[in-house]
């Protein structure tokens, strides 16, 4: 309902996908752009949606975060307070031949 609207707690400004194709194990590198919303406080933590994909590797800004996976979501606690964005990778590798939700 439009009355529960609300506005991201971090806005996604680019993303760059690279992917490592292979029907039993593809490796998909994303690379995002991405501002806090100011409206949102410092510790509210940068929460993504993902199926069927296991976490390798989250970095902030080229250094190594501690990330945690609950219900579907992939939550990153600590990330830089700048102001300007920051840069979030993440590796993940998912088994395509297993997918049969097409």
């Amino acid at each position: 309902h439009r009355q529960d609207y609300r506005p991201p707690a971090y806005w996604i400004r680019a993303v760059e996908l690279t992917l490592d194709l292979d029907p039993v194990k593809t490796i998909v590198t994303s690379r995002m752009r991405i501002e806090r919303n100011a409206a949102t406080p410092a510790s509210e933590p940068l929460q993504l949606h993902g199926e069927a994909i296991t976490v390798l590797r989250v970095m902030a800004n080229g250094n190594s975060v501690s990330f945690r996976e609950e219900g579907g979501m992939l939550i990153v606690d600590e990330l830089p307070q700048d102001q300007a964005g920051f840069t979030l990778e993440i590796r993940n590798a998912c088994a395509p031949i297993k997918n049969t939700e097409l």
